[in-house]
């Protein structure tokens, strides 16, 4: 028969068991959504903030921005209605046409339109090679 001791010991294992299960199944399931849903609130702010130093003093704008970008990692691209470059973080990466956006973003802003005159977009750049998977908010 079986002792008080081991039968206590399967169910601290069983219970040990399903808890690390959970945790790895709970966070395969939610874990990429309140990753973007946390970012989207900051972003939220960054962006209203941003715009409020840009439209009333753009040196203090473009200070908050290289701010921000060292800080949190934001990097920022600020275009007229033409979608040519007003500002450029220090550390964003240009592609071959240094004025203009790059397809992707030109794609997504193009798509989303009548979605953009009422609130933001935004959408996540996979990488399938080394390089980082990025959250892309316009």
């Amino acid at each position: 028969m079986k002792t008080i001791k081991t039968k206590l010991f399967l169910i601290f294992m069983a219970l040990m068991v399903s808890l690390v299960l959970s945790g790895i199944l709970l966070n395969s399931i939610f874990l990429e959504s309140y990753y973007i849903y946390k970012n989207k609130v900051s972003l939220i702010s960054v962006s209203d903030k941003i715009m409020d130093e840009y439209i009333n003093d753009k040196e203090n704008g473009y200070d908050y921005m290289n701010m921000i970008e060292s800080i949190d990692g934001i990097s920022t691209i600020i275009v007229d209605k033409n979608l040519n470059i007003e500002y450029i973080s220090p550390n964003q990466k240009l592609n071959a046409d240094e004025k203009r956006l790059s397809k992707e973003i030109k794609q997504l802003i193009s798509d989303n339109e009548k979605k953009l005159s009422k609130k933001y977009v935004y959408y996540i750049d996979e990488k399938n090679n080394d390089q980082k998977t990025k959250l892309t908010f316009v």
